[in-house]
């Protein structure tokens, strides 16, 4: 069964943004990288297994932005933030390919001087400078879980 993961992101970001960053994850990983303006996969030589990883923009911002922006158990910023984002969800099968984009994702964005955040799809959402800060203590860390704090 597949996850996803919701990409928080300034206005700037379009699919095709995002794919240097699927085809370097693909060159990685041995995987293909495929897709168009809409939607970018990285998918297996053998098309019988599950995909790696799929993105496609999410077509009503809207929706995202009203659903975050008043759900009082996310985090405070995000939530005065999240107004001026876009979406894109990244269905996948390979947690390992799924961290690999988010974390060259992250490092674009923080190069370009952006915002961003993840929504884990598990209840909570992770800004990502501390998504990186959190792979360079752990680089397999994952994500879906809360940290437990001490």
């Amino acid at each position: 069964m597949g996850q996803s993961v919701i990409v928080a992101c300034e206005p700037s970001w379009e699919v095709a943004a995002f794919r240097p960053i699927f085809d370097q994850v693909a060159g990685e990983l041995g995987v293909l990288a495929v897709g168009d303006d809409t939607q970018l996969e990285l998918r297996e030589q053998d098309i019988q297994l599950p995909f790696p990883a799929i993105l496609y923009a999410d077509a009503d911002d809207a929706g995202y932005i009203e659903d975050y922006a008043t759900n009082e158990l996310l985090d405070p910023v995000f939530r005065q933030q999240v107004v001026a984002f876009r979406f894109f969800t990244i269905m996948f099968h390979s947690l390992e390919a799924t961290r690999r984009l988010l974390e060259l994702f992250a490092v674009e964005a923080g190069l370009r001087g952006e915002r961003a955040w993840f929504d884990t799809d598990y209840g909570w959402v992770i800004d990502a400078r501390h998504f990186l800060r959190e792979l360079e203590q752990n680089p397999h860390w994952d994500w879906r879980f809360l940290k437990e704090e001490p």
